[in-house]
């Protein structure tokens, strides 16, 4: 399956394949799934934001915890 487009999923490495994420958040249920507010305090669209729909089914996610200010888990993108 074609992910959408390619051209962000090479903004860190310059490769279209990547595949490696970092969920960061204080959430007790780190890991269970992916959520992110769709727009900052104003409203107004995030970039960070925006990344969520770039992951993709069979993507690795790191979690970071900042509360154990660490990686405390990986897992694999599933289907929403």
């Amino acid at each position: 399956m074609p992910k959408s487009g390619g051209s962000k999923k090479a903004l860190v490495t310059g490769i279209a394949e990547e595949n490696y994420w970092c969920e960061i958040t204080d959430r007790a249920d780190i890991g269970a799934d992916l959520r992110c507010p769709q727009a900052d305090e104003r409203n107004h669209p995030y970039w960070s934001y925006a990344l969520i729909r770039e992951i993709w089914s069979g993507d690795i996610v790191f979690h970071y915890s900042t509360v154990a200010k660490a990686i405390v888990g990986g897992s694999v993108a599933g289907a929403p």
